[in-house]
């Protein structure tokens, strides 16, 4: 059985007040299904303790829902003093310009393609990704092996397709959860030149400003 403990009983009274476990996990820059191990885990599962979070998750009551921080707790760092890896299968890096952007590459990863997705959801960022495909057939009737490269359309942010994937509307071809059914749905549908494409395998996936 689960124990009330101060993250738990913090997480819950933001639910009481309307918050969804995804939106506490953005606030915190960590994945929703932390939060809910925090406070549910599943059977045979430890529960979350998620002591540094507390002060915070205490901070944010009474507000209102994905409300952000004032500060988070600093993350763990490695021997050699760097910022550790934020997730795994997710590699982190600074631009030329000082700017830190994520980057993973998956094969059959919704796991890995969804983190990075709330990544770039709670930090603002925009994404792109590559799928590689089992057989292409272009407009030249051309059948070969190759990626083809997705991007959010207009007027969509990260966190809009996250929605999106979470709850599909009319015209949307993935079902419900399906992160890689939906980044390869977009990606067929925004590359005129593939009459269509089969056996998406593999995938990149980055941040960009």
């Amino acid at each position: 059985m689960a124990e009330m403990t101060p993250a738990a009983e913090a997480i819950a009274g933001l639910l009481a007040g309307g918050w969804t476990y995804a939106e506490i996990g953005r606030s915190l820059g960590i994945n929703g299904s932390s939060i809910r191990q925090a406070i549910h885990p599943s059977p045979g599962q430890r529960q979350k303790p998620l002591a540094k979070y507390v002060p915070v998750l205490q901070q944010l009551q009474g507000t209102a829902p994905g409300t952000r921080p004032a500060t988070l707790p600093e993350r763990r760092k490695t021997k050699s003093g760097n910022v550790a890896s934020v997730r795994k299968g997710i590699r982190e890096f600074k631009t030329k310009q000082g700017e830190t952007q994520y980057a993973a590459r998956v094969k059959k990863g919704s796991a890995t393609l969804q983190k990075l997705l709330d990544l770039a959801a709670q930090t603002g960022k925009n994404v792109r990704w590559d799928v590689l495909f089992q057989t292409i057939r272009t407009i030249s009737d051309a059948t070969k092996s190759g990626w083809v490269t997705g991007k959010l359309p207009d007027g969509w942010t990260a966190a809009t397709l996250l929605s999106r994937i979470a709850q599909p509307q009319q015209g949307d071809s993935w079902k419900p959860g399906d992160v890689s059914g939906a980044l390869i749905a977009l990606a067929k549908e925004q590359n005129e030149g593939v009459v269509s494409a089969t056996g998406g395998r593999e995938f990149s996936i980055f941040t960009i400003p």
